[in-house]
């Protein structure tokens, strides 16, 4: 036996409330499934409300600041992060409450459970789960208190809305774990000391400005010119001059009007070459990522290199980087995107037991270089016979593949048109895996 609506919708965010409440205001009979323990998605919870009840928190701090710029004396103590995460709780579950009431007000029966569609033919049948802590589905009509129906319910209905929201993108092999962290984390933590912010969409420009206001050292890795580079010119631009004015280091002030050379999971025989050629060209700037933080190796990159080096975690908003050389990326989770403001690539470990991803380069359009120790790797192989790659045993090796790509404008780009090109080619991974299991 299962319960008939006119309408079924499978998530409880902006997206489903919204069809709810219109498709309710138009007589019909819906059902709105949610498997979390309140309504409003990510935009009420985890998102949009709570996060503009930090900025207007620091926004406060902010103001205390300048404060002084209209004869005003204030002074801040501190934060107590308790009070803050009660206020914007508080917030958060005025928001979710208010929804809540709205729903039923309109008549919307509202289950929480996991929802899945048990077959195609119309009336559609929506299996209905018990969440994953364990509860009971639990159902709400003409009030928003919930009560408990057991441990599965089935409904049908003609017509299925999904609107499943999303989730935070994890890097490349690098899921989210210790200090790598997605915005949902980030949300419920205090404020850091220090933070790099991947990303220049709405969200990093959120968090960095209102961390920053703060008195958080935030470090953007944007892939283009500004942020917001997806929307409006004018709006990205005036923002990340803002940004850029309050303090927020974006990556590439290291990097200037100068070409930029990337060499990423670098061991001693990769930085052995690494350093020539940095001493080799004075006018090229080169960022170096050791695979491994080892002091000593630290340590000799910045005593070795002619042309001045500095470490990433030691720049702070106030770092006048000059014509220093070298910039020792003496941090994790972040070498990918760096790629993206390199002309040229170097990866390391082909002088060990392998060499690390190429691809991570490749994508950006980057000629690459490594060690002699590549031969199991398709990817390289390929990208070595196409002409996009090139291995080396020493410096001369390095030094005679560097200079044509240096010098040629030409066979540069043509060189990085035929790594984006086989990157672009070999896209569709996860779907090719996906059709060969399930078809």
């Amino acid at each position: 036996m299962s319960e008939a609506f006119d309408i079924a919708i499978i998530g409880g965010g902006p997206g489903g409330y919204s069809t709810a409440l219109r498709a309710a205001e138009l007589g019909k009979r819906v059902a709105m499934i949610e498997r979390d323990a309140t309504l409003g998605g990510t935009c009420l919870n985890r998102g949009c409300i709570p996060s503009k009840a930090l900025i207007s928190a620091t926004h406060a701090i902010d103001s205390i600041r300048h404060a002084g710029e209209l004869g005003i004396s204030a002074t801040i103590n501190g934060i107590d992060y308790g009070t803050l995460h009660d206020y914007k709780k508080r917030i958060v579950d005025t928001m979710t409450q208010g929804l809540a009431g709205l729903l039923a007000h309109r008549g919307v029966t509202v289950f929480r459970g996991v929802a899945s569609i048990t077959g195609a033919a119309r009336p559609i049948t929506v299996h209905i789960a018990a969440p994953a802590d364990g509860q009971d589905v639990q159902r709400s009509v003409r009030s928003d208190v919930p009560e408990d129906i057991g441990p599965s319910y089935d409904i049908t209905a003609p017509d299925v809305v999904l609107a499943m929201g999303s989730v935070p993108r994890q890097l490349p092999g690098e899921p989210f774990r210790g200090a790598i962290i997605d915005s949902t984390r980030a949300m419920s933590m205090a404020m850091p000391h220090n933070a790099v912010i991947i990303g220049a969409g709405a969200i990093a420009a959120e968090f960095a400005s209102m961390w920053n206001a703060a008195g958080c050292k935030v470090t953007m890795l944007i892939r283009k010119d500004r942020v917001l580079s997806g929307w409006d010119r004018r709006a990205g631009v005036t923002l990340t001059r803002e940004l850029k004015r309050h303090g927020i280091d974006v990556i590439d002030r290291f990097k200037g009007d100068n070409r930029l050379f990337v060499a990423g999971s670098t061991w001693e025989p990769d930085e052995e070459l690494l350093i020539r050629l940095i001493n080799d060209n004075p006018d090229v700037k080169f960022v170096v990522a050791p695979h491994e933080m080892d002091e000593s190796r630290i340590a000799r990159l910045m005593a070795e290199t002619k042309g001045g080096a500095l470490r990433y975690t030691q720049c702070t908003p106030r770092t006048t980087y000059g014509s220093r050389q070298l910039l020792i990326l003496d941090t994790v989770g972040i070498l990918a995107s760096v790629y993206g403001y390199a002309t040229w690539s170097y990866i390391g470990g082909g002088f060990g037991v392998g060499i690390h991803n190429t691809l991570e380069a490749a994508t950006f359009g980057l000629p690459v270089a490594f060690g002699p120790n590549y031969e199991k790797f398709k990817e390289a192989r390929d990208l070595v016979t196409l002409g996009a790659a090139r291995s080396v045993t020493d410096y001369e090796q390095l030094r005679t593949w560097f200079v044509p790509l240096r010098d040629n404008e030409e066979f540069l780009q043509k060189t990085s048109r035929i790594a984006k090109d086989y990157t672009t080619r070999h896209q569709g991974a996860t779907g090719i895996i996906v059709k060969t299991i399930f078809h």
